[in-house]
């Protein structure tokens, strides 16, 4: 018998203290209750976890990197290695990953430069900046606080001065206070050092006009055989040419430049020859430690918050940290091990952000003594595995001027030799019910799969069992046990707590179904304050009407259109669930009647008017008018559950800019927005929209139903002519479903033996057949509800009248069985 792998489900990298769920935090001496939403290995020595503080609340989110892993690596990033302009986080990631290099995890860094700030250039980290030993930007002011790495992977935080100097032997030496940026507002400012990163040429001074334009001396470095640059060492450099004009020079990627503005400076240049060595050292100072070190990596931010876990007084005496905000900021142990990079969201009603204070006490919990306070707001941001984990308060990753990227400096290993779950902790109800989700490690612990297919589960028969879709069913009567996860020859274990349920009901309160979904029941429990589901199976269940749907274990599929309820039972609990059953009769149907009354047009366009039957005319003649637009309007549920919305328009002449289509998931409070702009004039334009780029979760059932709100046309005034008479056609505006087994798609057209067409007094169908058969009709409304039926007896070919009888003017759909040949149309009734 063949051994087997096992690998155990604790976390080795955890050697503190943890929050799991149900733990407390005490933040400013008050005890919060915290619910962790995530906590795994994302890559070698690297644990991420984020949790929600209800009581405050906040998000918030962390990394901890352990500094003496040999593949674990934190670097600086300077957007798009160029000291104007910045980058988003994400897109450094994807730029600075390559063989043996990857780049999956990242913060936000340095407060950048922004137009308010009247400083440029833009983009620029307005502290200090350092990759590599090599300094991108100098730190400027010891009143920013610096978080750095040194040359032994060490964390060294604190306020930091710069000085530089150039060495030339027998010709002098001279200092200079600035990397990059020029700039004229000190007593060293008459001579700057460029590299590759100040954004391809030399720069002139972009804050102090009187210096914009003047004369200078540049004078271009390589490094000396052998050299690299360092921190805190004298790095030597051979010089080359010399150029004498107002700069503005290119550099190239192996080249620096010194350039200087005064005669002094200047002087001191041109006594420099071509080919000489001298000698350039980037000094950088700890002001509180007094300290020299040789810095690989740095980042600023607004200042030290916490030294040794005493909290500085900045905290409290400035208002940029006394308040909650979006924070972003980074720690290390006391020990020096461990580097902890947090982000906490901000700015909404669901997460109100951190003070300073407070975030230093969430530190402090997870094992930090030294803190640094980066740029927030906006800005902050956390990268895991190469995706935004937190919500950015602009809805979005904002892009920034540098940050610190965390780099996997494994060898690529395609081979999966180690598993985790992704639930750190199983705590769940009787009878509750999970999909176990386990990833996969190559063996550096670089994460391959998050979701790893082909596993196996099992456990004791005293804990539960493991159903027919592979979900872990609490079923047995144990209190505690194992369950364990197999692939090939790896398994990973992990302990199971079971309490007992309470407070059951049933997720939604109505749901709507078609013929190709079978909903498993949501029922839930409270359990440590998250909702946990309980198996479907473990109830009885009664529907009040069969024929229009059934259920078995737990499982409802629709059977035909209408509307029931089913009822489920367990010991003391009874909950009820409203279904609604809309099966589509063709594969699409219409989303609006074109010709309904209640489709509102509104428009600041004079005379513009609506005309519809299969398709929808606006017409108007274009008089000036101010961001000119029309819209259809009517609030509507949208039938059944489509997979998509598939819209087929023609602007002709007219000048059409932008559509707007608003819909309202049943879910939701606020509405989904979908713009579209890339239009062409005089031809069908077709806009596919997949329900999945509408929702979230588009498996969800409580999206159901889709409301549709509105239909905007934005238009250009400046493309119109005055007087001119402007035509929109909107063809088509159609739900999309997969195939329901009960119909086919809506051939307008028809076929040569089967065709329809709308005359003044009816409807009209036309066949050819070579021997009579029996036909039969049904006449459906757009909703697929069926509202005619109708025998023809056994036909030739002919044409034959319809009953439309008693029907209002709009949209039908109309279902002929020919024999064993069906075939669906649209079909007008006027």
């Amino acid at each position: 018998m063949k051994m087997k792998k096992i690998l155990g489900g604790l976390l080795l990298l955890c050697g503190a203290q943890w929050v799991y769920a149900g733990g407390y935090i005490t933040i400013t001496d008050k005890p919060y209750y915290v619910d962790t939403l995530e906590h795994k290995v994302v890559g070698p020595g690297a644990v991420y976890t984020s949790l929600y503080i209800p009581d405050m609340p906040v998000y918030a989110y962390i990394l901890k990197l352990d500094m003496q892993n040999p593949y674990n690596k934190i670097e600086t990033f300077l957007a798009n290695d160029s000291i104007p302009g910045t980058e988003l986080v994400t897109r450094a990631c994807e730029r600075l990953t390559y063989e043996g290099h990857k780049a999956y995890c990242g913060i936000n860094g340095d407060f950048f430069n922004v137009t308010d700030h009247k400083e440029f250039p833009l983009g620029a980290p307005r502290g200090g900046s350092i990759r590599d030993g090599e300094i991108q930007r100098e730190p400027r002011d010891a009143w920013w606080g610096f978080a750095t790495i040194d040359a032994d992977n060490i964390p060294v935080f604190d306020h930091m001065e710069f000085e530089g100097t150039v060495n030339a032997g027998d010709a002098g030496v001279y200092k200079f206070q600035h990397v990059n940026i020029p700039r004229a507002d000190c007593d060293a400012c008459d001579l700057t050092f460029f590299n590759r990163y100040a954004g391809e040429r030399t720069r002139q001074d972009e804050n102090f006009s009187e210096m914009y334009g003047v004369e200078r001396t540049e004078v271009y470095l390589k490094l000396a055989a052998g050299e690299k640059w360092k921190v805190n060492s004298p790095v030597q450099c051979i010089v080359g040419r010399r150029l004498e004009n107002k700069g503005g020079n290119p550099i190239a990627a192996d080249e620096c430049v010194l350039s200087g503005t005064s005669e002094k400076s200047r002087a001191f240049l041109r006594n420099l020859t071509e080919g000489q060595e001298i000698s350039i050292h980037m000094g950088i100072r700890c002001v509180n430690f007094g300290t020299y070190p040789e810095i690989e990596q740095m980042i600023g931010g607004n200042t030290a918050l916490m030294y040794d876990g005493v909290l500085t007084e900045r905290n409290t005496t400035e208002s940029y940290n006394a308040v909650p905000y979006p924070r972003t900021a980074v720690g290390a142990s006391k020990d020096k091990r461990w580097v902890y990079l947090l982000v906490a969201d901000g700015k909404t009603s669901t997460s109100r952000g951190l003070t300073t204070t407070e975030v230093c006490d969430i530190l402090k919990h997870w094992g930090a003594a030294d803190a640094i306070g980066l740029d927030g707001g906006g800005s902050s941001e956390i990268i895991v595995n190469n995706k935004v984990a937190n919500r950015p308060s602009d809805g979005k990753e904002r892009a920034v001027g540098n940050g610190w990227l965390v780099v996997d400096l494994s060898q690529e290993s395609p081979e999966i030799e180690r598993l985790r779950f992704l639930d750190y902790k199983f705590e769940l109800p009787r009878h509750g019910i999970i999909k176990p989700v386990v990833m996969g490690y190559n063996r550096y612990d670089r994460l391959l799969e998050e979701n790893l297919e082909e596993v196996t589960f099992s456990c004791s028969p005293e804990l539960g069992h493991i159903d027919d879709a592979g979900n872990f069913v609490v079923s047995g009567t144990a209190s505690s046990g194992i369950l364990t996860a197999h692939y090939g020859d790896l398994e990973v274990a992990q302990e199971v707590t079971v309490k007992e349920a309470a407070d059951l009901a049933i997720r939604l309160d109505s749901v709507l179904l078609d013929a190709r979904t079978a909903y498993p029941i949501e029922v839930q429990t409270t359990l440590e304050g998250n909702k946990v589901l309980i198996d479907h199976n473990a109830l009885n269940w009664v529907v009040a009407d069969e024929n229009v749907c059934k259920i078995e274990k737990g499982i409802l599929t629709a059977v035909a259109n209408g509307t029931s309820t089913v009822v489920g039972t367990m010991n003391d609990f009874q909950g009820s669930l409203k279904v609604n059953v809309e099966i589509p009769q063709a594969g699409s149907l219409p989303a609006i009647d074109f010709t309904d009354p209640l489709l509102k047009l509104t428009s600041n366009l004079k005379g513009i008017s609506m005309s519809g039957n299969d398709r929808l005319n606006i017409n108007y003649t274009y008089a000036t008018t101010r961001s000119p637009y029309f819209q259809l309007t009517k609030k509507i549920n949208l039938y059944s559950l489509p997979k998509a919305l598939k819209i087929v328009f023609n602007p002709h002449e007219l000048p059409l800019n932008k559509i707007v289509l608003d819909l309202l998931p049943n879910n939701q409070s606020y509405a989904v927005i979908k713009e579209f702009s890339d239009i062409k004039a005089n031809e069908d334009n077709e806009i596919y929209l997949p329900v999945s780029d509408i929702v979230t979760d588009p498996n969800d059932m409580a999206i159901w139903p889709l409301q549709f709100n509105s239909l905007k046309f934005t238009l250009n005034a400046s493309g119109h002519s005055v007087g001119t008479e402007y035509t929109f056609e909107l063809k088509e505006f159609t739900l999309i479903y997969d195939d329901q087994g009960v119909g086919l798609m809506p051939d307008e057209a028809g076929s040569n033996e089967m065709k329809i067409w709308n005359g003044t007094d009816g409807v009209y169908l036309y066949l050819a057949m070579d021997e009579g058969v029996p036909v039969i009709y049904e006449i459906y409304s757009i909703a697929g509800r069926k509202l005619r039926m109708g025998n023809l007896g056994i036909c030739q070919t002919g044409e034959f009248k319809l009953n439309d009888g008693g029907l209002e003017r709009g949209m039908y759909l109309l279902k002929v069985y020919k024999g064993t040949e069906t075939a669906v149309f649209k079909c007008m009734k006027r």
